[in-house]
Order: C-alpha cells, then structure tokens, then sequence
C-alpha cells in the first residue's frame, strides 16, 4: 500500500526526513515557517469574516427590532429576538474559537517550541487526528488528507506545542501493511455501512439482499413523485381538453406544474435505474487510486473518485477516505451506488 502525492498545496509528506532531521533537533525548515504564516494569515481573515458577520447581524437586528417596536406584539418581538440570539451565539461561538486559535498559531509563529511524542492516526466523525499516548490530539496539515500517515501504526511525531500543529513523523517500529489495510478496511466499513459479510459476498461477485434493499427507499419515493407528477399533469390535460378548464386558468397551472414535472424528468428514470439495479443489475467493480470530491456550497454533496468513475457518498464516508491510496469499489452499474470499496496491497 503506497501513497501517491500529488504536486498541490494540501498534500503534505509530513514523513519527510529533511524534515524530521531538523524538527528532531528543534528547527523549523523553510517550508514549514511558511506553511505557519499561511495559517496565521487564514485564520486572521476567518476571525475578521466572524466579526464582519456579527456587526452586520447586529444592524440589522437593531434596524429589524426598531421598525417593528411600533406593533405592539410581544410574541412577535420575542421570536425576532430569539432568533439573532441564536444566530448571535453561533457567530460569537466560532469568533471565539477562531480567536483562540489566531492566538495559539501566532505564539508559536513568535516563539516557538517542538515537542515530540508518539502515537497513533485515529478516526473520528468529523476526519482524521493524531492522538498521542498521553491523549493529546494533534491536528493534521488539512484534515482531508492525513499527510502519509496510515491508521494502525505508531508513528514518533514532531509538533508546535502551543497549537499542536503536527510537523513532522517517523516511523518507530516495522510495520506490516496488512496491518494498515485492516484499520483502513474497518473505518471504511463502519463508515460506509457495509459489513466484512457484505465485503466478502462483493469479492465473489455477489450482492447481498441487504444491500439490494438500500436502495428501495430512494426508488419508491422516486416512483412516487414520478407517477403522481404524470397523473396530476395527464389530468390537467384531459381537464382543458374536454373544456372544464379555462385557457386563462390553464396557463399559470401548467406554469406551477413545469416544476415538479422538470424534477420528475430527473428523478424518474433515476427510481427507474434504481428499480433495475435492485432487480436485475450484476454487481462490477473498479480499482485505482482514490481521491475525493465536494460539490456545492450550502449543501454540497460528495464523492469517491476511483477510475473516473464517481460515487455518491456520506460526509463521514468522505471524511474516511485517505487519498492517494489505491482502491476497489464494489458498485451497482446503473445508479452507481457504491456497495463496498477496500484498500489494495500489492499481490492482493
């Protein structure tokens, strides 16, 4: 199992011996004072967003609580207020917690000290850490990556000690890659919702009925919406050609309609492809290295990439992913719903 790093930003060898050779010692390399002063500067500009979002909050509640003063409804006002004190703490929150960070990051950017410990990469909801054995986390360069560092092996780490941002690692004892793939085959699973069972039956190219059944509730409720979208339209049409609608009623009707309807464009022959994978669909499968991808801004979806081909996924599902390590991913052909995905070792 190798990692493949790529020429970006975010992929960091935190393995490097240059690197270790002089953290080990107490310095810092070039790269690492300037990778400190970019995160110094990002979370100044994250504080300062924070704080231009809660004065604009502030107005804008004042400006909101004045005009409505004058009608005299304290359940109104009470609900208007709840709602900024609400929106207050979670801006207050993350300001504070921004703040806090600027100010540890910036200590040690000013005067810094490297600690050393060991430890193990772990997996938690929201992405990787690194616990140390006195039960320290340390933070990852970005947590979508885990800079070289595999779950399941002690590694020797250099970090800062007023933020704990991790520099640099070492590997202290032989490892078996076997070892890792375990680790990474159980995060993987328990984030993806299959079972070693289900995993087994995908290498034999079976599908197991519990994973046929995933899909259901998407196709039924896609059915649903479909059929009930072409009887209201069928309806509506049958209704204006025998006369019991007018054409200046039809218009604005069939204008409200268009829009379910152009989702039922989408959604049916998705509940149709889904209907055809749980019934008829062979089970296939793909390897290469994988890497992830998010869509969107306020309500982003994401995905596996292994071969070019994409899969939908949960957030922790993705968070679970390591990249630049090679896959198989089991998967329904037509909805590409993604039954299973283990890492691959040589001569596996």
């Amino acid at each position: 199992m190798k990692y493949i790093f790529k020429k970006r930003e975010e992929y960091i060898n935190l393995l490097d011996p240059q690197a270790v050779e002089a953290n080990r010692v107490g310095l810092l390399t070039q790269w690492q004072q300037e990778r400190i002063e970019s995160i110094t500067n990002r979370s100044g500009c994250i504080t300062l967003l924070f704080g231009a979002l809660i004065i604009a909050m502030s107005c804008g509640f004042f400006t909101s609580f004045q005009e409505n003063a004058q009608r005299n409804d304290p359940l109104y006002l009470l609900v208007v207020a709840v709602t900024f004190a609400i929106i207050f703490l979670f801006l207050g929150l993350n300001l504070r917690a921004s703040l806090k960070k600027r100010a540890r990051i910036k200590k040690d950017r000013q005067n810094y000290t490297i600690l050393q410990a060991e430890g193990l990469l772990i997996f938690e909801k929201n992405g990787y850490y690194f616990q140390t054995n006195d039960h320290r986390y340390l933070f990852l360069p970005p947590i979508r990556h885990t800079g070289g560092l595999l779950p399941g092996k002690t590694y020797r780490v250099y970090y800062l000690k007023e933020s704990g941002l991790l520099l640099s690692a070492e590997e202290i004892a032989p490892f078996i890659t076997h070892q890792a793939r375990t680790h990474m085959l159980l995060i993987l699973a328990k984030s993806n919702k299959f079972t070693l069972d289900d995993l087994k039956s995908n290498r034999n190219g079976k599908i197991t009925p519990s994973q046929r059944i995933k899909l259901l509730p998407r196709v039924v409720l896609g059915l649903l919406i479909g059929i009930v979208n072409l009887i209201f339209g069928s309806l509506l049409l049958g209704f204006y050609l025998h006369g019991l609608i007018n054409t200046s009623d039809f218009v604005p009707i069939m204008f409200l309609f268009s829009i379910p309807g152009i989702l039922t464009i989408f959604i049916l022959p998705s509940a149709i492809n889904g209907l055809i994978d749980i019934k008829f669909s062979k089970l296939e499968k793909t390897q290469g290295i994988g890497r992830k991808q998010r869509r969107g801004l306020f309500a982003p979806n994401y995905y596996y990439i292994i071969n070019n081909k994409r899969f939908n996924v949960r957030y922790q599902a993705y968070q679970a992913l390591i990249e630049g390590i090679e896959y198989r991913a089991y998967y329904l052909p037509r909805t590409k719903t993604l039954l299973s995905i283990e890492p691959v070792v040589e001569n596996d």
